[in-house]
């Protein structure tokens, strides 16, 4: 969905991997999702996070269904003032600088250790 209209959302799990849970938006649609038994079993065994992908496949029939809708779909959330767009180190949590990329945990996996993310100017 993603790569149709700007989404965001939280994970969750609880303790010894009873439950999973996500709750995410979009600019026009918010939507939470639990996934467990309620015996407590544990959900061992699954990669992905399931509520995740349950979350991701309602919200692409719903937004299937409202293609002919009058629906901004370039529509992005709004950015408080004080917020800013940088990009950081994933292995460090710092300002991406030279070094970023040459770490070995990067080499590692694949490369690439730099994402975007929001911050708050302090």
């Amino acid at each position: 969905l993603r790569n149709t209209v700007d989404v965001a959302g939280k994970t969750g799990t609880a303790g010894n991997d009873f439950d999973r849970w996500f709750v995410g938006y979009t600019p026009y649609y918010v939507g939470g999702v639990w996934f467990g038994y309620d015996n407590n079993k544990a959900l061992s065994g699954y990669s992905v996070n399931p509520a995740l992908s349950l979350w991701d496949n309602v919200m692409k029939l719903v937004y299937k269904d409202l293609k002919n809708a009058e629906i901004d779909y370039k529509k992005k959330f709004d950015v408080p003032a004080g917020i800013i767009k940088v990009k950081y180190c994933t292995v460090s949590g710092k300002l991406v600088g030279p070094d970023c990329s040459k770490d070995l945990y990067c080499y590692i996996n694949g490369g690439d250790c730099i994402e975007e993310g929001y911050f708050a100017c302090v």
